[in-house]
């Protein structure tokens, strides 16, 4: 065990990550009264830890819709990324865009994940639309790390929804218990998604969700009652009276358990209640009932009171949820997303367990019910998606509602627009360099032998080249400047040291560069990035977005980070008398190393005048493939203004748009 120690703290003040039989012995996990144990399941410590892959990833605004008068002020967010990357950069709270606005702040999270049954949704015309791949142990340490941070982005009296099937419910429920505590526990909601069981089934038919909710800390829950209607069948039975205003009452028993008095009812004067009862008002509230016509008498003479239908909050809402009825394909609220929820469920978790203002996190975004319900009823919200179709789906479910949206932004996660970055000032390029390479920043200037260095990266000394300087493209990170480099640090650093440098200003071959006569490995960082395989514990995985509708919503793990490079795509217009079609003759790219040759995915259409992209029309690349190219008709009746907006979105999520002209 001391030999395990003495090793463990060498590798770490070298800056490197601890081998996993390191970790096993000298953090060994704490077992809980009871648990779930599976393989490949991680301590909670280390899911936490900073700078442990898959690491955290710094923000990059890609379009903000709305006003805002002041770069500070609360955005609502709509996050393109893996959710564990986005969750680990809200809770290290280092960002600028998020810091000190979301951590310990969030009301409210509602997930709906993939169930992980491999059961296949279809969507209206019958398509496969949603898949889950990831089964057993892996979807329950999947979500467990996820659940691991989310608790710490929620306020002390937040809480949490967990919205699940029947298969993988019951693992869920103790993995719930072992990250929440099973004392903040609160409820087992069945919501009856069906109103039937389908034929089919062979044995009773599943016609329910089940939704866990949790509490952070039960000391400090706060939880508005939710109420429900009366049917039909109970207003006919219970308030079948009707006064001269047209509103429907019930009369009701004007006593309670416990001796009383006589009390005066106007003219009819004193009545004194039945033996061992009292009237349940006193004799200024009796002098009111009697004046307003409140209170009524039975034929022998008996005082009841009135209760008004319309005063009533309704039935307290319980556990088993019967009256909320899912999306169909009439529905008006229908968007044809795959598993979309209905409004009103959301409504009624969202109204329960927050009030106006709080905010709302959805991690799981899909169709964007979670958040277009929190934007009515005035909530803030933060969303995050991995699927392209996800965010311009909620993007045009906010630009086309009736009342408009608030501001909100859409960000991207791990995936980066290169000429953005080049477009920061440099104060602002420094910090998105070192939260890209978790560089801990120097808090003063630090100069070794007189030259300034940035920070560290896991124990090494690092310099952020100054591109902005130097207007010469000569000016290079060269083997003469490490070199130079080199005399005048040689003995003050370790065996590690970090250039980060924008590629074009690099001319050296190889990941990192040895002076001669030194010991210290000079590796460069460049923007954009290329892996560099003994730099990191995990290789680098890119999201990958589906071809096929059936892998709308596949679990996707992101390790990494990687930069936007926009597709080649050549295209024409061949216009008909009622058609207009859009012929895709090539999509590439020679940044896109893979064995696939098709890597276009999806294609989204806007036919409107609008000025913002609105997406009208989605095609998978599989379902209009023409051979070895691709074809998709549009009616012209559709086409407004003679132009089609066009979003070609390849493999790996980047994008490229066109606006075509429509001749006539």
């Amino acid at each position: 065990m001391d030999r395990l120690i003495e090793e463990a703290i060498a590798l770490l003040q070298k800056g490197q990550m601890l081998p996993e039989e390191y970790q096993s012995v000298l953090f060994p996990v704490n077992h809980a009264e009871y648990e779930l144990t599976y393989k490949a399941k991680q301590p909670k410590e280390r899911i936490l830890a900073i700078g442990e892959e898959p690491q955290s990833t710094p923000f990059q605004v890609s379009k903000v819709f709305g006003e805002v008068k002041d770069e500070g002020d609360w955005k609502n967010l709509l996050i393109f990324g893996d959710n564990f990357q986005v969750l680990k950069t809200l809770y290290e709270n280092k960002d600028e865009l998020i810091k000190n606005k979301i951590k310990g702040k969030v009301k409210l999270i509602y997930i709906d994940p993939p169930f992980a049954t491999q059961d296949e949704f279809q969507n209206k015309d019958g398509a496969k639309a949603y898949s889950d791949k990831i089964k057993g142990a892996e979807f329950l340490e999947f979500l467990r790390q996820r659940l691991i941070l989310a608790r710490e982005l929620l306020s002390e009296d937040g809480s949490i929804f967990v919205h699940l099937d029947s298969k993988m419910c019951h693992y869920v429920k103790i993995v719930l218990d072992e990250v929440f505590d099973k004392n903040n526990f609160q409820n087992e909601i069945v919501w009856q998604k069906l109103k039937a069981a389908k034929k089919q089934a062979k044995t009773f038919g599943n016609v329910h969700d089940t939704i866990f909710y949790y509490s952070k800390n039960a000391t400090f829950l706060s939880h508005n009652k939710q109420y429900r209607g009366y049917s039909d069948e109970l207003i006919n039975s219970h308030y079948s009276k009707v006064d001269e205003n047209g509103r429907r009452y019930t009369d009701d028993s004007f006593t309670q358990t416990g001796n009383g008095c006589a009390r005066r009812f106007g003219e009819r004067g004193l009545i004194a209640p039945p033996p061992g009862k009292h009237w349940i008002w006193g004799q200024k509230k009796i002098d009111e009932g009697m004046k307003n016509g409140r209170i009524i008498f039975t034929s022998n003479g008996t005082p009841r009171v009135k209760r008004y239908l319309d005063e009533r909050e309704g039935i307290a809402v319980g556990d088993i949820w019967t009256d909320i009825h899912p999306i169909n394909s009439q529905a008006i609220e229908s968007i044809d997303y795959p598993t979309q929820k209905p409004e009103a469920l959301l409504e009624r978790i969202i109204k329960s367990a927050s009030n106006e203002n709080d905010l709302i996190m959805d991690f799981f975004a899909g169709s964007g019910t979670t958040l277009a319900v929190a934007e009515k009823l005035g909530r803030r919200w933060i969303g995050c998606d991995i699927g392209k179709l996800s965010i311009y789906t909620i993007q045009k479910r906010f630009l086309t509602m009736q009342e408009k949206a608030k501001p909100f932004a859409v960000v991207n996660a791990g995936c980066y627009d290169l000429d953005k970055v080049f477009k920061l000032t440099e104060e602002k390029y420094n910090d998105f360099v070192c939260e890209l390479f978790h560089i801990e920043k120097s808090k003063k200037k630090t100069k070794i032998n007189g030259i300034e260095v940035d920070g560290k990266r896991r124990g090494d000394w690092c310099i952020i080249y100054p591109y902005q300087k130097f207007k010469s493209n000569n000016t290079a990170v060269d083997e003469a400047f490490i070199e130079n480099l080199d005399k005048k640090i040689k003995g003050k650093i370790g065996d590690r040291f970090y250039i980060v440098a924008p590629e074009m200003n690099v001319d050296i071959i190889g990941d990192y560069y040895i002076p001669q006569g030194s010991t210290t490995r000079y590796y460069i960082l460049k923007i954009p990035y290329r892996f560099i395989q003994d730099l990191h514990k995990l290789n680098f995985k890119k999201l990958q977005q589906p071809t096929k509708k059936e892998n709308i919503n596949n679990i996707e793990n992101s390790v990494g980070f990687y930069f936007n490079e926009q597709p080649d795509v050549k295209s024409h217009l061949e216009v008909k008398d009622k058609e207009v079609v859009l012929h895709i003759d090539e999509c590439s790219s020679p940044f896109i190393l893979t064995d696939i040759k098709d890597i276009l995915a999806m294609v989204f259409i806007d036919t409107t005048n609008h000025e913002e992209f609105i997406m009208q029309e989605t095609y998978f690349a599989d379902e209009i493939k023409d051979g070895d190219k691709w074809r998709i008709s549009i009616k012209k009746s559709n086409i407004k203004n003679d132009k089609i907006k066009v979003v070609y979105v390849d493999i790996f999520g980047n994008e490229f748009m066109e606006v075509l002209e429509v001749s006539q």
